[in-house]
């Protein structure tokens, strides 16, 4: 398996970096792996779960939020104790986790001020025609799943397991069972005041549409897949006024592509990586046995 990391243009600068490590050098440092926590069966068989994602959620309560992708979603403290915080299956009938390991609970974002207004945010694949898709394909066809961004608010950000409400932000049509909604995050560690606080970011892949077709639905701003989308989920200019667009993200307008789109031209942007102190934002991209971006 091959791994390409690509620095994008536009998340938080407006130059593009062709090589993001110029010069690394062998710090002679080892990395010791040990245990850390053990969570629950999610299904039968050799395969004990799917865990996909951990990140920190909260401070206050000293969490790192982890899913699974069959659809628990747990908290676990930094002694490595874990206890399920909201399980998606008992609340999304048309939660599809299978086929592959593009369907299910594929990642979570926690609003920067969660531990104040209880805010999070989660990413699903649910069965095709579940609901009307918020930013439709350019070439509509047979699709294979649908994509859903979900907001979540907890009634106590302290409460061990979730109790409070929810409401659908963006569902996008998938054409085929993989390489559909990647990550999706915040930027962290900014203050308020700064420009990009609170806006969300999501990682959309190209849905198999270069292996199935057609192109149309893909390399272009006109299409959410193979993007990254940035929304203000705080605003109402948005398709049903479900969220807010970004008067800086590039095709605001409408003219020239879809006013959510915020980078395009990549079959599978998984993980976005950036520091407080640069303008340089890196998007993770896989690849299956060669390289490619």
């Amino acid at each position: 398996m091959g791994m390409v990391v690509m620095a994008i243009t536009g998340l938080w600068g407006q130059e593009v970096v062709d090589d993001p490590a110029p010069d690394v050098r062998n710090a002679r440092a080892f990395i010791w792996i040990r245990d850390f926590a053990e969570l629950p069966r999610s299904e039968s068989g050799a395969r004990v779960n799917r865990i996909n994602q951990v990140e920190p959620f909260s401070r206050a309560n000293g969490w790192l939020g982890v899913n699974d992708l069959n659809g628990p979603f747990h908290m676990v403290n930094y002694q490595g104790t874990a206890h399920e915080y909201v399980d998606l299956r008992d609340v999304f009938p048309d939660l599809r986790t299978s086929p592959g390991a593009g369907t299910g609970f594929t990642s979570f974002a926690a609003h920067p001020d969660f531990d104040r207004n209880g805010k999070f945010y989660t990413a699903h694949t649910e069965a095709p025609d579940s609901g009307t898709p918020t930013l439709p394909l350019p070439e509509p066809g047979s699709e294979e799943l649908q994509g859903v961004v979900t907001e979540w608010i907890a009634d106590d950000p302290a409460g061990e397991v979730f109790a409070g409400t929810r409401r659908e932000l963006l569902r996008i049509d998938i054409t085929g069972t993989i390489h559909g909604l990647q990550e999706i995050a915040f930027r962290r560690g900014i203050e308020e005041s700064h420009p990009d606080y609170g806006l969300l970011y999501i990682c959309s892949g190209e849905g198999q549409i270069l292996q199935y077709g057609p192109l149309a639905n893909t390399g272009t701003p006109f299409s959410p897949l193979g993007t990254i989308l940035r929304i203000d989920p705080e605003g109402t200019s948005g398709p049903g006024s479900a969220y807010g667009i970004p008067p800086d993200n590039p095709y605001a307008d409408g003219s020239r592509g879809l006013p959510e789109v915020w980078a395009y031209g990549s079959a599978i942007p998984i993980v976005l990586h950036g520091t407080i102190q640069t303008t340089t934002c890196c998007s993770r991209i896989s690849g299956n046995g060669r390289w490619r971006s």
